[in-house]
């Protein structure tokens, strides 16, 4: 099965649990509206897999954190929404990866798109999934300038897309 934006559906798991038929069932947090939405999966539905990697952004400091286990691997300065078009908060995951078509666009290298929803923007492309992307405007790194999503260097964001697979968690705070 695939998603929206054509890439393979993947979901992060957060219970397993057992039904009155002994059926195995797995909770998950699923990329839809409203943010933080869940629901049970039959396990023979699916392919299970790991990842020791991680991701967390600190708003505060418009930095995104890469973490493998339990070790900071690189620190990376990002940009953020805007007051008026805030990056969501909250426990989302990588759901799609787009190299963009043309050169210089303004998601830069790569792009990947998130569980997350913006919760100021409903009729955007998309119905206003948030981004983790590269930029052809590197002076916007640092800066509360985006729509919701979070923009990276083009080096970094291509160094993400060589070892993360789509399921990794990105907490954002």
């Amino acid at each position: 099965m695939t998603n929206a934006q054509g890439a393979r559906q993947v979901f992060d798991l957060l219970d397993r649990v057992q039904g009155s038929d002994n059926s195995v069932w797995y909770r998950a947090l699923l990329p839809v509206r409203p943010n933080g939405t869940t629901g049970f999966i039959p396990a023979r539905s699916l392919r299970l897999s790991q990842t020791p990697y991680r991701l967390k952004v600190d708003r505060s400091r418009l930095e995104l954190t890469l973490w493998k286990g339990c070790e900071i691997v690189a620190r990376y300065p990002i940009g953020l929404g805007t007051k008026g078009t805030p990056t969501p908060v909250g426990t989302f995951y990588l759901v799609s990866l787009v190299k963009p078509p043309t050169a210089g666009s303004i998601y830069g290298a790569y792009a990947y798109g998130l569980s997350a929803y913006s919760d100021a923007l409903t009729n955007w492309a998309g119905g206003g999934i948030i981004g983790l992307h590269g930029t052809n405007d590197p002076s916007s790194i640092g800066r509360r300038e985006s729509h919701g999503c979070i923009r990276m260097l083009n080096r970094d964001i291509e160094h993400l897309t060589k070892i993360l697979p789509l399921g990794t968690p990105i907490e954002i705070d």
